[in-house]
């Protein structure tokens, strides 16, 4: 399918409506039709939605991937601050769904240590309450 295509482009447009509906529909259809492009708008309608059911559809459609078109994306936005908050659901969208992240191996090492690390600073903060 064509980046530019019209689809895309009605997927990405339903992305930013404000009913809810609209973008419950357009998540399925880009289930069906997407591509890194759509995918990448789904990641940042994820990351500014303040709608729980829109923010569950998705979670659900990451845990549910099998584009392996999409894993760069998904690296992409795991490293990118914008998505802190959504970080863990996004490392964990390689282990259940069926896409490969061996090529990211580093990357997972990396927010592992610094996951520990930050446990680390706030555990004698937390004891010594």
């Amino acid at each position: 399918m064509s980046q530019n295509s019209t689809v895309i482009k009605e997927i990405i447009g339903h992305f930013k409506s404000d009913d809810a509906k609209i973008v419950l529909e357009a998540i399925k259809k880009n289930r069906k039709d997407g591509n890194a492009i759509s995918f990448k708008a789904l990641l940042e309608l994820l990351r500014d939605t303040d709608e729980p059911t829109v923010e569950a559809a998705i979670i659900e459609f990451l845990y549910d991937l099998k584009d392996e078109e999409s894993v760069a994306v998904l690296a992409n936005a795991i490293q990118d601050e914008d998505f802190l908050y959504y970080q863990s659901f996004l490392v964990a969208t390689f282990w259940q769904s069926a896409i490969d992240g061996s090529d990211y191996l580093d990357l997972f090492v990396k927010i592992a240590i610094k996951a520990v690390s930050y446990t680390h600073l706030t555990l004698p903060t937390i004891y010594s309450v």
